[in-house]
């Protein structure tokens, strides 16, 4: 019987053309393929679709800012692993006014002593109204999830609030837990 050998596939760097996750088969972008200096793919950032994780729970991520591509820079590197949550995931829900809408953290990591949730946010938003409200049930939301982590032998979950202005690529992920949020 013979055997026919395959070469591997090179990867390559695409950019999305498109809005929509059913264009994923037209490119996508390595995560760290934009540089300070390009703005103009900075502010298309919504529009990309990025891949090449080995970290990430799924093969490709969007962003809705650059800050949350720094982010993911990082929990690329430092966590075991991590993911970006769809609606429903979690079902989180906050209230703001008479309106009681889901909230959606940005991102959710693991290392080997804990579970991470992450929202990042432009600092000047950090004192609102709403960022408090979402904050304050999340915060529950994962000392919740703690103490049933407690009882099952699991890890203890935080939520932290990032101001975009500190987050860096040359920081680690250790870095960041001074923002935890407590309550």
């Amino acid at each position: 019987m013979r055997v026919k050998q395959f070469s591997a596939l090179r990867g390559r760097e695409h950019q999305c053309i498109g809005n929509n996750l059913n264009e994923l088969l037209i490119d996508r972008l390595p995560l760290v393929v934009l540089k300070r200096r390009d703005r103009s793919a900075v502010s298309r950032i919504k529009q990309m679709l990025f891949g090449g994780f080995n970290r990430c729970l799924y093969p490709l991520q969007k962003f809705h800012s650059d800050t949350e591509r720094r982010f993911a820079v990082i929990l690329e590197r430092d966590a075991d692993k991590w993911f970006k949550p769809a609606k429903g995931q979690f079902q989180i829900f906050y209230k703001v006014g008479t309106e009681q809408p889901e909230y959606i953290p940005d991102f959710v990591a693991e290392t080997g002593s804990l579970v991470l949730m992450a929202e990042t946010k432009a600092r000047g938003d950090l004192g609102s109204q709403e960022v408090q409200a979402k904050a304050a049930a999340a915060r529950r939301w994962c000392k919740d999830a703690s103490d049933h982590a407690a009882t099952v032998g699991g890890k203890p979950w935080r939520y932290l609030l990032l101001p975009h202005d500190e987050i860096t690529e040359s920081k680690r992920l250790v870095d960041f837990l001074r923002f935890e949020v407590k309550g």
